[in-house]
């Protein structure tokens, strides 16, 4: 990474399927009301599981929740989750 600025990278890997690659750096500020730690772990480890009723309801709970990611985090995702 050239830029230390940019904390988000994401590349359109199949147009078809409308599937992205995602490189999320150290530093970058997290909303867990965005996006839970669990659903993150999950797309890092390649699991791509449409969030439930439940799991949207905890993240609307955890909408004050910030954090920091600690480390470089690669995974995939859907283009809508993407954006």
């Amino acid at each position: 990474m050239n830029n230390p600025n940019i904390k988000l990278i994401i590349k359109v890997t199949d147009h078809a399927n409308r599937r992205a690659q995602f490189t999320l750096h150290k530093g970058a500020q997290l909303d867990a009301s965005i996006i839970s730690p669990k659903r993150l772990i999950e797309m890092h480890n390649g699991i791509c599981n449409e969030p439930d009723l439940e799991e949207k309801v905890s993240n609307q709970i955890l909408k004050s929740v910030m954090g920091e990611c600690t480390q470089d985090i690669t995974g995939k995702c859907t283009i809508e989750e993407a954006i």
